[in-house]
């Protein structure tokens, strides 16, 4: 893939720093400019917008590297998808549709000043989260006695009743690290779309991505518990690894340590959660990884599912040392899988190695971005398209929002793989077995034949 940039020179931006940009509420405009129905909805300025929304087995990704965005796109792209028999039978229940959006701002100072009676804190200031709870009265009850100690413990309080549908948490001064880790233990504590979210629909909910999914069961009972996490990740395809990547992180909880979550990390346990998909497995791992802060978000991407790597000799040595590294950190999630994942400011998609799903990609010349499973989801002006191509077996595509561009695969994973030094950590710490073999011959015949021996585990040590 080529590198494609919307800035000749990008000076990189932290991740707090939209923490501090300002909200502003743009006045109607009738003007001919506006094309929108009398002026219902103010001249495009560069933000975020409502067409990004409605116009998204498959998934996909669309988004703006400035959050220069339509309407109608997210909608579009999940209806188009029915061909794929991506509904139930029963023409009422699936186990997958969904979509991921960033926090609609506009759409939540409106209606919870209209609905809940309180004003929201500005924008990057409070997280948002859908909460479900069960009709049988005693329950319910319970549930949501449950919930308020939850909240309470984990975090500096909600706004609103537990029994509104969405929660908002406000941030009252934290640190984004400590935050996000709030809201990740108060998750694991607590633990049909356009049709059923009626959200989705109104002009005022507006994001600068969205992350469509739309399927039916193949190879598993239909069941909403498998529907697509879509917290941080959905994905197209199967992890045939599944059964040894969920015993492995079952295994390391009793040597995980962390700086950040320190005697909370118990907290977390079973960091794959039960019941869930294969989805919903790589979801758990690739969260806990990034909210742990070590990680980016494409960082952890590239650590849970490498690029192929061993007996490449035309990789770059810098990469194949990280890759060697990862894999001592954590065995591949393979595929034959197509992985898309977003965080707010990276959005993006990644192919396994072994490459057996399609993902087409158009660059557009209103600086936006579309990913889809196959092509014709959504129609685009052919002479709009600046780039199109195919996503490559062990690549990926990526979005920075913050920075306003796209980042080019081969100076992603040059910049991850010289951050630090993994071929002198692999030479210092590793063993092999071929090295061990000639450490014991090197000693003597006797060694070779003899496990007991103090002289040859000195020697070997």
């Amino acid at each position: 893939m080529g590198r494609v940039s919307f800035k000749d020179v990008v000076d990189e931006i932290p991740a707090d720093a939209a923490d501090e940009q300002s909200y502003t509420v743009y006045p109607y405009d009738e003007s001919p400019a506006n094309r929108s129905w009398a002026g219902a909805l103010p001249v495009k300025q560069g933000k975020a917008s409502h067409k990004i929304v409605s116009d998204g087995e498959p998934q996909q990704a669309f988004v703006s590297p400035r959050t220069v965005t339509d309407r109608d796109l997210a909608r579009n792209l999940l209806c188009n998808m029915t061909h794929r028999g991506a509904v139930g039978s029963d023409a009422r229940d699936g186990d997958g549709a969904g979509v991921m959006t960033s926090i609609p701002h506009k759409f939540f100072v409106k209606n919870f000043a209209r609905e809940q009676g309180f004003e929201l804190p500005p924008q990057g200031q409070y997280a948002a989260g859908n909460i479900f709870f069960k009709p049988d009265t005693e329950v319910l009850q319970k549930t949501i006695d449950t919930f308020e100690a939850s909240q309470t413990r984990s975090t500096s309080g909600c706004l609103g009743g537990a029994r509104q549908i969405a929660k908002v948490v406000p941030r009252r001064g934290l640190r984004r690290a400590r935050f996000e880790r709030q809201l990740y233990v108060l998750r694991k504590r607590a633990t049909h779309v356009y049709e059923y979210y009626h959200d989705l629909v109104s002009v005022d909910y507006e994001g600068h991505f969205a992350l469509v999914h739309s399927r039916f069961s193949t190879n598993t009972f239909p069941s909403w518990d498998r529907a697509q996490p879509l917290r941080w990740a959905a994905h197209n395809g199967e992890i045939n690894t599944l059964r040894g990547n969920k015993n492995w992180m079952r295994a390391r909880e009793g040597v995980l340590r962390s700086d950040l979550f320190g005697d909370e990390l118990d907290l977390l346990y079973p960091v794959i959660e039960d019941g869930g998909s294969d989805s919903a497995a790589f979801d758990n791992v690739l969260e806990l990884l990034v909210i742990n802060g070590v990680l980016s978000l494409p960082e952890a991407v590239m650590l849970m599912v490498p690029e192929a790597w061993q007996g490449n000799t035309s990789m770059d040595p810098a990469k194949a040392a990280f890759y060697e590294w990862a894999a001592c950190m954590m065995e591949p999630w393979d595929g034959p899988a197509l992985f898309t994942f977003a965080d707010g400011r990276y959005c993006g998609a990644n192919l396994d190695r072994n490459g057996l799903r399609p993902c087409r990609y158009y660059v557009t010349d209103d600086d936006r971005i579309v990913c889809a499973s196959e092509v014709g989801t959504i129609m685009i002006d052919p002479e709009r398209v600046v780039q199109k191509g195919r996503l490559q077996p062990g690549k990926m595509l990526l979005v920075d929002t913050v920075a306003g561009r796209i980042v080019d695969d081969a100076e992603l994973k040059h910049k991850v793989a010289n951050r630090q030094d993994f071929r002198s950590w692999l030479q210092k710490e590793l063993i092999t077995l071929p090295d061990l073999y000639s450490k014991l011959e090197a000693k003597g015949p006797s060694c070779l034949t003899s496990s007991t021996s103090k002289a040859c585990r000195k020697t070997v040590c």
